[in-house]
């Protein structure tokens, strides 16, 4: 068999001078290196002289009729791409945290992107490049000024994790939880458990450190085979020490507000405008993570407290007259059920705008009609359901059902509503963001 590329000290050389990769000539920056990806509907290859034309120094192609100096020839870009992040991640001398989980591992991972920069030059996984793609990218976007590197890890079917894992080599890692998400390709939740859990093995099997949420199903069962673990927990007494971390949450607080000590005795409250009482976990994540790696306990404090999310992702907003919850970069039943949850503890008029749950496979039908009925059975102003799989749970529940967002903005325009609170929460491909985008 051909070799994957033909000399990967020459492409890796090529790397240390030029260090700006990219697979999209949109983003094209003069000086860099292009990889023409392939896929079932693109040709990454009719590209690659217009990313010369715009500055690449050298595009990595598969096409043999593409000639000239500029061209590095190999049979597969992708691996190319993947075997380059694999050696500049070998040449690496730095912590490097994977994150994966079902819900909350995007948050998570820039809450403690914030925590660590409290004391580290830090890179953080930009965006949602979490794939077989976007790791070997974010690989290769960490210079020599980075002293830690959070690596977010998404997958939707067993072994990839493991593959991530193989590119990445986490010396730390942890999963935010293991829930409902992408159902159809991990085949259920015994599915779920397998894939996520890669990432321990990846520890277990080069001397890495677990941290584990030990409040969370599944997660310290999962990760005993790891020899090194750091535990976190919700209690009623703060306690921190190197390898166990108790964090007190106050109830009845209208921000997320917790109670975090240090190894010295030294207690701190933290607290949090994000949206959602599950995002209290993703905060004592990085907390945790944070105390493991001596940041002062007052910079965690503020760097949390500055947290501002961003892409739809437990963001209040106004507009319109109403007060928005935006909520709709993801959704599954786990993450569906604890929104609703959150949004039903505020005070006020509230009404929802949920839209469908995609990957669940077998449990599609299921999923939506649990949804239909629980919403159906409490108190909201308006309760508007978006998507094909809502449309039978709607019509049984007598609820709003529209077939797509286009039909719900319509329904805006020629249905006023007094101002209220609304909860927007929906998978990504819904587009449900665009509902905002009408009242602005």
């Amino acid at each position: 068999m051909a070799p994957v590329y033909p000399d990967i000290n020459h492409l890796y050389s090529l790397y240390r001078a030029h260090p700006r990769v990219t697979t999209d000539t949109r983003h094209m920056e003069p000086g860099g290196i292009f990889f023409a990806l392939s896929g079932p509907n693109f040709d990454g290859n009719a590209f690659a002289g217009q990313a010369i034309a715009r500055g690449a120094v050298a595009a990595v192609v598969s096409d043999p009729g593409l000639t000239g100096s500029a061209f590095i020839h190999v049979e597969d870009p992708l691996s190319a791409l993947q075997a380059l992040a694999r050696y500049h991640r070998a040449q690496l001398d730095i912590p490097v945290i994977g994150i994966t989980g079902s819900n909350g591992k995007t948050t998570t991972k820039e809450l403690l992107h914030r925590v660590l920069s409290g004391r580290y030059q830090t890179f953080a996984t930009r965006g949602n490049l979490n794939n077989h793609i976007g790791v070997p990218l974010s690989l290769l976007a960490i210079d020599d000024t980075v002293e830690v590197a959070v690596i977010e890890m998404g997958a939707n079917h067993v072994g990839e994790i493991r593959s991530l894992c193989s590119m990445a080599r986490p010396t730390h890692g942890v999963i935010t939880n293991i829930g409902q998400a992408h159902l159809e390709g991990f085949g259920g939740i015994e599915g779920i458990k397998r894939g996520k859990a890669e990432l321990f093995d990846a520890l277990a099997a080069n001397g890495g450190v677990a941290f584990v949420h030990a409040g969370q199903p599944h997660l310290d069962d999962l990760s005993q085979r790891v020899a090194r673990r750091v535990l976190y927990r919700f209690g009623d007494v703060p306690h921190c020490a190197q390898d166990s971390v108790v964090l007190v949450r106050e109830k009845g607080a209208e921000q997320i507000a917790l109670q975090v000590c240090n190894a010295t005795g030294e207690v701190v409250r933290i607290t949090s405008d994000l949206f959602g009482d599950y995002n209290a976990d993703n905060i004592a994540t990085a907390v945790a993570i944070g105390l493991y790696f001596e940041v002062p306990l007052t910079a965690i404090r503020d760097q949390v407290a500055g947290y501002v999310p961003g892409n739809n992702r437990s963001q209040r907003v106004k507009a319109g007259g109403h007060r928005w919850v935006m909520d709709a970069y993801n959704a599954n039943p786990t993450s569906m059920h604890l929104a609703l949850d959150s949004f039903a503890a505020m005070p006020g008029d509230k009404s929802l705008i949920l839209g469908e749950m995609r990957e669940l496979g077998t449990e599609t039908g299921t999923a939506h009609a649990a949804v239909a009925a629980r919403v159906a059975g409490e108190s909201w102003q308006e309760v508007l359901l978006v998507g094909k799989a809502f449309e039978i749970p709607a019509e049984e529940q007598g609820l709003r059902w529209f077939a797509d967002v286009d039909a719900l903005i319509a329904f805006f325009k020629r249905s006023p509503l007094p101002p209220q609170t609304w909860l927007v929460k929906g998978s990504r491909s819904v587009r449900l963001e665009r509902v905002l985008e009408a009242f602005s």
